[in-house]
């Protein structure tokens, strides 16, 4: 058993070093193929004077023009000024924290809020990180706690550390 134990875990020692390779290779293929499509290509289409190609494999070869952008406050409020305003989205947000729904501050809103005819969501999550903490605490606790009402399960990890 011993015997077999090892031999497992020189194989995973050894996948996980071979998968790490590969990952290398191809994080440099992905380098090598956004120098091309991001920098070479254009600037040889734009050279020559071309905007399309066609391979002989089939494959049609041309540049688009991307647009990229963060919208900054003084983005929006040009947005705003020029007649944009319909591309802002706006949204209330108000962070209360957990047990919130035994806060009387957070009642009050929700029912002024529908007083008022507001149309809004009230949105109750709990982070899955959090979740996990909790389920795991409570099994090892030996407490009852419904799994699948969380559609929890309970799975195995072998971590090799270096």
């Amino acid at each position: 058993m011993l015997q077999q134990l090892s031999e497992y875990s020189s194989k995973l020692v050894e996948l996980n070093s071979m998968i790490e390779e590969q990952e290398n290779v191809i994080q440099s293929m992905k380098a090598e193929r956004d120098l091309l499509s991001n920098k070479a290509i254009p600037s040889l289409m734009q050279e020559i004077g071309v905007a399309r190609i066609q391979l002989s494999s089939g494959e049609t070869i041309e540049v688009d023009q991307v647009y990229y952008g963060k919208a900054t406050l003084e983005g929006i409020q040009w947005l705003k000024d020029s007649g944009n305003q319909d591309l802002v989205k706006s949204e209330v947000k108000i962070p209360f924290g957990r047990g919130s729904l035994t806060d009387d501050r957070f009642n009050s809103l929700i029912s002024d809020l529908s007083d008022k005819g507001l149309d809004f969501q009230v949105e109750e999550t709990v982070h899955p990180k959090t979740l996990s903490s909790f389920l795991k605490e409570q099994v090892k606790k030996g407490l009852d706690v419904p799994l699948e009402t969380f559609n929890a399960y309970v799975k195995s990890i072998t971590k090799v550390k270096k």
